[in-house]
């Protein structure tokens, strides 16, 4: 045999001096001792992780507990500054906060029970008790770079979309709820009317109204997943989910109801023969009822029709009495927004989401006396005229009277002298459509010309009642107290009746003034300038 091959590598130099053999090494315990030495350091590491991330998971529970007992505070002390601060710049996700099984979860005592993280986005599982039971659902979060604000959903939470095909139809469903699909599929199956159309049921992962479509060939039905409605004790879908989908797959009520004015009831029973006719399927009929036989309360009447002519205020849509029309507006393919003029259009909206669809409006006009005007010799108002001139005009023609009133130099009772004047504010449109925004500048610049000149130049009506400004401009009128007053064109016959009259438009500003001098002479040199349309609307 050859000779053995020597693995006790030396380096050079180093020479075995004598013959015996090399010296036996302690490699095996060696390598024993450091793989003990380096497990205890991955599970010290390890353990210390998990440390550290229940900590920081504790950390984010108490974070987000923190959102929810503000946002708790805010919605009892009426706060909506506060309210929105907590919430992400998403339109739609306010205006779900509005509807009332959202309302009442934001005024519960909540808990948050567990919670998660990825980058920005969080998570928690939330507990609360109503009617003595326990319900729990998912809340989300985002960060913003200095705080976390309650949000409309994670893609990342949900999964991706699925769809399911049965023999009722088509089961639209986000990843993270396939737990109930068959739960779901089946209680669908078990309420459906015989010989009902094809039915799509879409489960969506953000929340919002429940809200169906009905066509003679098929059905669509959309409401947010059972985890925004509330989840029982065990996780599963609660009560409130299976009654808004129960009540979605029932036919529709084959009469809708509308109130009406009083004044103009006549009116709206022919419009309703002629909505019937053309657009009402067979089945269906739409009862008119008159304004006056229901409470002057709208809060009392509001849950139980389908519409109304009413103008509802920011407190009757933020209590969740008037519908979001959003939703239905972009999915009905024979509603026209080109219908409407952009101005009116506008004031259907709040807080970038549409409550109100306009039924018609009203275009006031300042009217004036021009018998007033001449005695004062001041030139007649006339179109482009600015608000400097009347402001200037309105402060030398009012003067206090012998009896202890005062002759006015212009009055208003709907507030669209203020209206106007901040959508001009700075605005250097004059070839329309004129459509500024009633941005914080331009309302405080109104503001303060109100301030300013009420009570001097006009009456403060900013404390009376409707009834009383009513009345206060009955007696300006008959008594010939104003040189100059807000009201509408259908009042034009009567009031050049009875004195010398004139019509101007609302000023411009001096922007808009400046800017229609810089217009080619081909183009027109005056518009009119952004007014306040009262809309009469019509909302859910």
């Amino acid at each position: 045999m050859g000779p053995a091959i020597d693995f006790n590598w030396q380096s050079e130099g180093e020479a075995e001096t004598n013959g015996s053999p090399p010296p036996q090494t302690s490699s095996g315990l060696s390598w024993l001792v450091a793989a003990i030495f380096i497990l205890a350091l991955l599970l010290g590491g390890w353990f210390g992780f998990r440390r550290w991330q229940e900590n920081r998971l504790g950390d984010l529970q108490a974070e987000l507990q923190l959102v929810l007992d503000l946002e708790r505070e805010a919605v009892t002390a009426g706060d909506g500054e506060l309210f929105r601060d907590l919430q992400t710049n998403d339109p739609a996700w306010i205006a779900a906060q509005l509807l009332p099984r959202n309302q009442a979860f934001n005024r519960a005592a909540r808990e948050v029970t567990r919670a998660g993280q990825s980058a920005a986005e969080a998570w928690a599982n939330v507990l609360w008790r109503e009617d003595g039971k326990a319900w729990q659902r998912i809340a989300f979060f985002h960060w913003d770079g200095s705080q976390w604000q309650r949000s409309g959903g994670s893609a990342d939470y949900w999964g991706d979309t699925k769809r399911y095909a049965y023999e009722w139809g088509v089961l639209v469903i986000p990843e993270s709820d396939l737990i109930w699909r068959t739960l779901i599929s089946r209680f669908i199956a078990q309420r459906l009317p015989a010989n009902a159309p094809q039915l799509t049921v879409s489960l969506l992962p953000q929340d919002g109204p429940a809200l169906g479509w009905e066509t003679p060939a098929a059905s669509d039905v959309q409401l947010p997943s059972p985890r925004f409605w509330g989840l029982d004790e065990k996780g599963q879908p609660g009560e409130p989910f299976w009654s808004a989908l129960a009540a979605l797959l029932q036919p529709r009520p084959a009469v809708l109801r509308f109130v009406a004015p009083d004044a103009s009831l006549f009116r709206y029973l022919g419009l309703a023969q002629s909505f019937a006719r053309d657009y009402l399927p067979p089945n269906y009929d739409l009862e008119i009822i008159p304004a006056g036989s229901l409470p002057s309360d709208p809060r009392l009447w509001l849950p139980q029709v389908d519409g109304a002519r009413l103008t509802p205020d920011a407190a009757l849509i933020a209590a969740g009495y008037v519908r979001d029309l959003t939703d239905l507006m972009q999915h009905d393919l024979q509603f026209d927004q080109a219908d409407f003029y952009q101005q009116i259009w506008q004031a259907g909206w709040w807080q970038d989401r549409m409550w109100m669809a306009p039924g018609h409006a009203v275009m006031n006009l300042i009217f004036y006396n021009r018998e007033a005007f001449r005695q004062a010799g001041l030139p007649q108002p006339q179109a482009g005229w600015t608000w400097t001139e009347l402001t200037a005009a309105a402060s030398q023609l009012s003067h206090p009277q012998p009896d202890g009133g005062r002759y006015w130099g212009i009055t208003d009772i709907f507030a669209d002298l203020v209206w106007s004047y901040g959508f001009s504010w700075g605005s250097g449109c004059v070839a329309g459509p004129c459509l500024p925004a009633l941005t914080p500048e331009r309302r405080e610049a109104a503001l303060a010309w109100y301030g300013q000149h009420a009570g001097a130049a006009l009456p403060d009506v900013s404390r009376l009642d409707e009834t009383a400004r009513e009345l206060a401009h009955l007696r300006w009128l008959t008594l010939q107290q104003a040189a100059m007053w807000v009201s509408s064109p259908v009042e034009y016959e009567t009031e050049l009746s009875r004195l010398s009259l004139g019509v101007a438009p609302f000023p411009l500003s001096e922007a808009q003034v400046e800017a229609g001098e810089k217009m080619p002479a081909s183009r027109p040199s005056t518009s009119l300038a952004p007014s306040s349309a009262r809309v009469q609307p019509i909302p859910a």
